[in-house]
Parts: structure tokens; sequence; C-alpha cells
């Protein structure tokens, strides 16, 4: 009886003890990062914006100078940072920037009217937008181009999106 307990102990000593089986290691396997990402050092497997603290500030006022610009207030503000040819295509906005390979889009919710130095695409002859949309050059952080429109885009479609002020 004594044998068969040991023998017990044993296999519950075994079984509790990490076995490494050959093939069986795990390797990191390097992810590839789009625009407006990148590693964190030592973490290939993983992408994470290029929205530093300083740069989130300075989209965020961006967005809420824009909106009083245009006699409203910024409510949620969201930003993504994408190639210029991507932000042409899918919000068919065209900056004043030439030659920029990267640019941020900045949304922003409120009700807004076209300030005195509008250049928007259509001009809102008074009435309320409700989404404001700026083009950011990532380079210089300056304001490309915005325009107006009563239609949230879906950024993620371009780039990863970061919350700047919900």
């Amino acid at each position: 009886m004594k044998v068969s307990h040991r023998v017990c102990v044993l296999a519950l000593v075994v079984a509790s003890v990490p076995v490494m089986l050959s093939g069986c290691t795990a390797k990191q396997v390097a992810v590839a990062c789009g625009v407006g990402t990148h590693h964190p050092p030592g973490q290939k497997g993983t992408c994470v914006t290029n929205a530093t603290p300083a740069i989130r500030a300075k989209l965020l006022t961006a967005a809420r100078q824009t909106a009083r610009d245009n006699h409203g207030i910024a409510q949620r503000v969201v930003a993504v940072e994408s190639a210029d040819a991507d932000v042409n295509a899918f919000l068919n906005v065209h900056g004043l920037s030439t030659g920029a390979q990267v640019e941020w889009v900045v949304q922003a919710s409120g009700h807004f009217k076209c300030g005195p130095d509008c250049f928007s695409n259509e001009p809102t002859s008074g009435k309320s937008e409700r989404v404001l949309t700026l083009v950011i050059d990532s380079t210089t952080l300056r304001e490309s181009a915005f325009e107006y429109s009563n239609d949230w885009v879906n950024l993620s479609k371009i780039g990863t999106v970061v919350v700047l002020q919900t």
C-alpha cells in the first residue's frame, strides 16, 4: 500500500512540472505596422500609435481653435494618422500642402458655421453642420484643409483611431 501511495504522489509531482517538447517553443512573430503606428521597444508583435501626448495636445488644440473660429465648440474629437493618398481618396479632401507623405485627419462633433476664413469645399450659407474634419500635416502639425458635413466618417478605415476628447 505504501508503494502505490508513493507512485501516486510521484505522478502528481511529475504532472505539475511543465514539460518542454521539441518544436513547441513560442516565437514572437513580427507584425507589420501600418502608417501612423510603430513597434514599441522589444515588442515586434505589437503596433502602437505615433500619437505622443504632445502630438495629441496639439491636435486637440487645433480642433478646438478651428471649432471656435467657426462658431462652435468641439465635443467628441478623434484623429487618425494616414498616408496622404489614402486621406485624399477616402475623404475627397485635397489639402493645400504639397508633397506631404503622411497627414493627420481630425474629426470633431458639434455645431459649426463657416467662419470668416472658411475654405471648405461647399459654403454652408448660414446653416449649421455637425462634423468638422481637419487635415493636418504630420511633419509641421499645421492645418492644410478642413470641411464640414453632417456625417461622421469611420476613420478606422484609413488608420488607427486615437480618441482626443470624449
